[in-house]
């Protein structure tokens, strides 16, 4: 069944609640760092008599969240991915592919090390190459060239309702493996 998304294209339903859930999931972590404080809180809080302990705590706790929900502003994402230009050399893995595997493809749910769809995780060089997926120096016999470019015979990657890559992205990652697929 297609429904329509919050930005007026038709994708499929189980897909668009996927994505409005995953959405939900930095809330959520957020929310479940909230209400541990207030635990932790409320213990001390009950085993400790004096106001000198609680005002203690509590700055103990502020600090405590100030650190993990400042944690996230470090978060790359889909818009600043598409307008990262890949040079036509001398491509990086850390620098280039990783950071797009981690947004376009590990972050869906999809290629991470739990869900690892289609057997295969991209979550760290070591996971992403597997031969025959990524034949170094080799792009056309690559499969994961042939997935992300849609060739016949092959899973289309992304799937449709998910970011699709950009021309500059797919060039990038053929680049990349036609140096050598280099953990550099």
């Amino acid at each position: 069944m297609q429904v329509e998304s919050n930005k007026g294209k038709r994708v499929d339903e189980k897909r668009y609640i996927f994505l409005l859930l995953f959405s939900k999931k930095i809330i959520l972590k957020f929310t479940v760092n909230i209400l541990g404080l207030i635990l932790a809180i409320t213990i001390i809080r009950r085993n400790s008599s004096n106001m000198k302990n609680i005002l203690k705590s509590i700055s103990i706790a502020s600090i405590m969240l100030l650190a993990f929900t400042g944690g996230c502003k470090d978060t790359v994402t889909n818009q600043q991915i598409d307008d990262t230009i890949i040079p036509s050399s001398n491509v990086l893995f850390g620098k280039h592919i990783q950071p797009l595997f981690n947004v376009k493809c590990t972050s869906s749910g999809c290629h991470d090390d739990v869900t690892r769809a289609g057997s295969l995780s991209l979550t760290s060089w070591t996971n992403a190459h597997v031969p025959g997926i990524i034949n170094d120096y080799d792009p056309e016999t690559s499969r994961l060239v042939w997935a992300i470019e849609g060739q016949l015979g092959s899973n289309s990657m992304p799937p449709f309702g998910y970011p699709s890559l950009t021309k500059n992205q797919i060039d990038g990652i053929k680049t990349w493996i036609k140096e050598g697929a280099k953990n550099n």
